[in-house]
């Protein structure tokens, strides 16, 4: 059973906001007028915790002179719309392979001029920083982005699409404030006809879209079509998803584990279960409590402050990250990895980082844990009896309790 997100570019760490509560829409689809039209980026599940990583629908089509408004429901992962003439051209070779998901194993031959695309973060394990070329805002009309992930692109303000730009990229879709979780794209009026390529550039070509131009007087679907065919993809991820979920809550999960850090179905690469199962654990005064993560990457977190953001942006404009979410704090820390594997072979126990005791004092994390298929774990025992509250640090709607008896 593999659950390991199959990208070809390193995509780190995944970001996340507290305090853990929902901040979903309660109308998550576009309503517009007759020269918009909503696309989701993302989507949480109101049967699960969950991070779709996908752009829904897949495939939108307007009118030149229309406007796409990007509306991103926070599951915790940060995205990116990121289109443009490179974009186009590096995305053509890999598209008949990206008709079942992202293939397993090592990049084709094909997707060479996608690898050399900027991305949000180094190849380097020791390297968690934001390229600035992407995290940032970057338009540009002729050329490539800086080649030097620490230089962002000229500050300017965003221009209409006409279809003719090389790059053209939002950086974080920010998750807060006036204009938070909302990306605008006017398509411009000369726009030629034709298929653009988007992506995020934080979770690679398993996040790949289209957005199809017609003439300014031809007809288009509607936003309500708009809408019942995002329904229709997101009912379609879930199904496996629920399925594999409803599995682990009824002990039939083929990975052998008491407690679940987040979980995934091998049929739906882009779809992330992020809940503890179970949510809530029944444990003794004294009793080694143990949880195996699975699916996207975890922190298992005690007393956690009430906000803790992720990133913060300076001055300056320079987008840096807050490694109190990410690093272990009065823990071990997660086990090191090997950038070039798959993970343990079948059959492989887990790899169990013991934290300790703990008393409910004060704050604990394990750091961000890789989550894969069940490879590694993290244990704590509980010395008294109490209600221990704990949360992902990475997805905010990832809560669970432990009850010590």
């Amino acid at each position: 059973m593999t659950l390991v997100r199959p990208v070809w570019k390193r995509v780190g760490l995944l970001l996340a906001v507290l305090p853990v509560v929902s901040t979903a829409c309660d109308a998550p689809f576009g309503v517009g007028d007759n020269h918009e039209r909503t696309v989701l980026v993302d989507y949480k599940h109101d049967e699960f915790t969950s991070a779709f990583l996908r752009f829904f629908p897949k495939v939108l089509t307007v009118r030149a002179g229309d406007t796409v408004v990007f509306k991103q429901s926070w599951s915790g992962e940060p995205h990116t719309v990121t289109m443009g003439n490179l974009v186009d051209r590096a995305v053509q070779p890999i598209l008949p392979l990206l008709k079942n998901g992202v293939p397993p194993g090592p990049p084709p031959p094909e997707a060479a001029a996608f690898l050399k695309l900027p991305s949000v973060y180094s190849d380097s394990q020791q390297d968690n920083s934001f390229g600035q070329n992407v995290a940032r805002p970057c338009y540009v009309d002729n050329g490539a982005p800086p080649s030097d992930r620490t230089t962002p692109c000229p500050k300017r303000a965003q221009p209409v699409f006409n279809g003719r730009q090389s790059y053209y990229n939002s950086g974080f879709i920010p998750y807060q404030g006036l204009d938070g979780n909302t990306f605008r794209v006017k398509i411009a009026a000369d726009a030629a006809p034709g298929t653009y390529n988007y992506y995020c550039a934080v979770h690679g070509p398993v996040m790949l879209a289209q957005v199809r131009v017609q003439g300014k007087d031809a007809k288009v679907p509607s936003q309500d079509e708009v809408n019942r065919q995002a329904q229709a993809e997101i009912q379609k991820a879930a199904q496996p998803a629920l399925a594999a979920l409803h599995e682990a809550q009824a002990g039939k999960s083929p990975i052998h584990a008491a407690n679940f850090a987040g979980y995934g179905s091998e049929k739906v690469q882009d779809v992330e279960i992020n809940q503890f199962i179970p949510k809530t654990i029944q444990a003794r005064a004294g009793q080694k409590v143990t949880w195996i993560f699975v699916g996207a990457a975890h922190t298992i977190s005690f007393d956690v402050p009430s906000y803790l953001p992720i990133y913060t942006t300076g001055k300056d404009g320079k987008v840096a990250q807050n490694p109190q979410t990410t690093d272990p704090i009065a823990s071990p820390g997660p086990p090191p990895q090997d950038p070039n594997s798959n993970g343990p072979p079948p059959g492989t126990p887990p790899t169990i980082v013991d934290g300790g005791n703990y008393d409910g004092s004060h704050f604990i994390s394990s750091g961000l844990f890789p989550g894969g298929s069940g490879g590694t774990g993290y244990s704590l025992t509980f010395t008294k009896a109490g209600t221990y509250r704990y949360a992902c640090l990475v997805h905010p709607d990832m809560v669970g309790r432990v009850d010590v008896r």
